[in-house]
C-alpha cells in the first residue's frame, strides 16, 4: 500500500512539475519574462523528467508482474474482472437507454429516440474515434 502512495506522489508531482514548465515556457514565448538562471534548473528538471519517463514502462510493468505473480487464483481474478466489464456495459446500456431516455421524456414531453436517430451518426463517429 505504501507503494502505491509513493507512485501516486511522484506521477502528482511530474504532473505538476510538467504544468509549471508549459507555464514558464508560454511565458517565455511571449517574452514577458528574461530566461535567467531560473531556466537553467528548467531544463534541468526537464531532463529528468524525460529521463525518469522513459524508464516508467519498465517499472509499470514490473509492478503489474509482480502482482501477477502473487496471485493465487488467476482464473479467478480474470472471471470476477469479466463479471466487472459486464455488469459495466449492462448499466451503460440501462442509463443510456432507459433512465436518460425517460428524464428527456419527463422534462421535455418529447420522443427521445427521434432524437437518437438525428444524433446517430455523430455518436458512432465518437464513439469510433475515440476508441484506440
Amino acid at each position: 500500500m505504501a507503494v502505491l502512495h509513493v507512485q501516486n506522489g511522484k506521477i502528482f508531482f511530474s504532473l505538476n512539475l510538467k504544468n509549471v514548465q508549459d507555464t514558464i515556457y508560454i511565458l517565455k514565448r511571449n517574452k514577458r519574462i528574461r530566461y535567467t538562471k531560473a531556466s537553467k534548473y528548467i531544463k534541468r528538471s526537464q531532463i529528468i523528467f524525460q529521463f525518469s519517463s522513459r524508464f516508467s514502462p519498465i517499472g509499470v510493468s514490473s509492478i503489474i508482474a509482480s502482482k501477477l505473480v502473487a496471485m493465487q487464483n488467476i482464473g479467478g481474478t480474470v472471471q470476477n474482472l469479466g463479471l466487472f466489464i459486464a455488469a459495466l456495459i449492462t448499466g451503460s446500456i440501462v442509463y443510456g437507454f432507459i433512465i436518460l431516455p425517460a428524464i428527456y421524456v419527463l422534462l421535455l414531453r418529447k420522443n427521445p429516440f427521434s432524437l437518437m436517430s438525428c444524433v446517430s451518426k455523430a455518436l458512432i463517429t465518437g464513439i469510433g474515434t475515440a476508441s484506440r
